[in-house]
């Protein structure tokens, strides 16, 4: 008789807990069911007030600082999506002096331990509380100041393209910004020597070689020298190029290609033969 008593009560138990499962779907369903629905396209209108904000900047605040807006539209437990998080963060740092404002669009809410570990600030995330967005993700998208649509894609890349060829931005100054970001990675930058930003590719020959030779004559001791792979060898390498940031920042079309930053001027240095680096980083020491 005891054991027919447990073995109700574990069968209850576990009835609860479907009946608790199915209800918190039916919520959802039901929550979903209300959302209005929205696919985004080019030359409509972000519909902005309808997110819910996860900062305390207002619509009117956020019109008059920007010139132009970049939105990651982004699901939190998308996991092939995780690259963009580190992308997203670097566009925010990069664009910000141009007031290109950097943004992000949850598809759903994230913890609040990823929303503590991202540099973006809450006034520059959004919560599709209010509607639901039909479009795939991650998708980045590119609006004016009165958030009508001027681009989306899903590379980030081809929307660096597109930033630096907008009108009333200065491309130099995104240079300068990228620049500083470099530098800042590096800890021994500003102790007097001039640094080193190395351009690689994983398996490039050329890479192997050029480096070869520019240690063995010694060509690199007076750089702080930090070396940048491409996005290909992401979770690989402890520095990479994610999304192609840089590779468009810079124009570079050659690997290897190299960065000298010094005392607020740079020069970039790409495709050149062995010998012309050697003089080339003699000469800039």
């Amino acid at each position: 008789m005891k054991k027919r008593r447990i073995l109700f009560d574990i069968v209850l138990v576990c009835l609860g807990c479907v009946l608790a499962i199915v209800g918190m779907r039916c919520v959802d369903k039901l929550k979903n069911e209300k959302k209005e629905d929205c696919i985004l396209e080019y030359n409509s209108r972000l519909p902005v007030e309808k997110l819910t904000p996860l900062g305390e900047k207002t619509q009117q605040e956020d019109a008059l600082d920007n010139k132009y807006k970049v939105f990651l539209y982004i699901d939190a437990s998308c996991e092939s999506c995780i690259k963009s998080f580190s992308v997203v963060e670097r566009m925010y740092t990069l664009l910000k002096e141009e007031r290109i404002a950097v943004n992000i669009i949850w598809r759903q809410k994230p913890d609040g331990g990823l929303l503590k570990s991202l540099s973006i600030p809450k006034d520059s995330q959004y919560e599709t509380d209010g509607i639901n967005l039909r479009n795939e993700f991650p998708l980045y998208v590119l609006t004016g100041a009165d958030n009508r649509i001027m681009m989306m894609t899903e590379n980030a890349d081809k929307m660096m393209q597109k930033i630096l060829l907008l009108d009333n931005v200065d491309k130099n100054k995104i240079v300068q910004a990228a620049n500083t970001y470099l530098q800042n990675l590096l800890s021994e930058s500003g102790n007097g020597k001039s640094d080193l930003i190395y351009f690689a590719m994983d398996g490039c020959s050329d890479c192997e070689n050029a480096m070869k030779t520019l240690n063995e004559k010694k060509a690199l001791s007076s750089y702080n020298l930090l070396t940048i792979y491409t996005e290909d060898s992401y979770g690989e390498k402890e520095l990479t190029d994610d999304g192609g940031l840089f590779r468009v920042i810079y124009g570079i079309e050659w690997y290897p290609s190299f960065l000298i930053v010094r005392n607020g001027e740079y020069e970039f240095v790409g495709q050149e033969t062995e010998a012309d680096l050697i003089k080339i980083f003699i000469e800039n020491k």
